[in-house]
C-alpha cells in the first residue's frame, strides 16, 4: 500500500492513520520526521503540510525510510530537525527551502 497525501491549510496539520501519527510533529522549532510510521504505509508522498514552528513540509519514503524532505521556510529562525535518532540545527531563512535526505545532510 502507498499514500500520496495533499494538506492545503493555514493551521498546523497532523497526519494520523490508525490513531497514529505517520507524518511530522513539530513543536516550537523541532520537527520530526516520519515518528511514527505505520507498516501499512511503506511507500508515499506527502506535500503542503505546516508545522507549527511556521515551516512547511513535503514528505517522501519508500520502505518505510524517508527519501527526501523539503522544509519551507515562512521566518527566519532557528530549527532543529529529527529523523531516526539524527538531530541537526539549522539557521532557516525566510523564503527559502531545505532539502535532507535520511542522513540529514541540508542541500538548498
Amino acid at each position: 500500500m502507498s499514500a500520496t497525501l495533499k494538506a492545503s491549510a493555514s493551521k498546523p496539520v497532523k497526519v494520523r492513520y490508525a490513531g497514529k501519527e505517520i507524518s511530522i510533529q513539530a513543536e516550537a522549532a523541532f520537527v520530526n520526521l516520519l515518528q511514527a510510521l505505520p507498516s501499512a504505509l511503506p511507500n508515499g508522498t506527502i506535500t503542503g503540510l505546516r508545522a507549527r514552528a511556521g515551516i512547511g513540509v513535503d514528505l517522501t519514503w519508500r520502505n518505510g525510510k524517508l527519501v527526501r524532505a523539503t522544509l519551507k521556510a515562512s521566518a527566519s529562525k532557528p530549527v532543529k530537525v529529527r529523523y531516526a535518532g539524527k538531530e541537526i540545527s539549522i539557521q532557516a531563512k525566510a523564503g527559502q527551502s531545505y532539502i535532507f535526505g535520511p542522513e540529514l545532510s541540508p542541500s538548498n
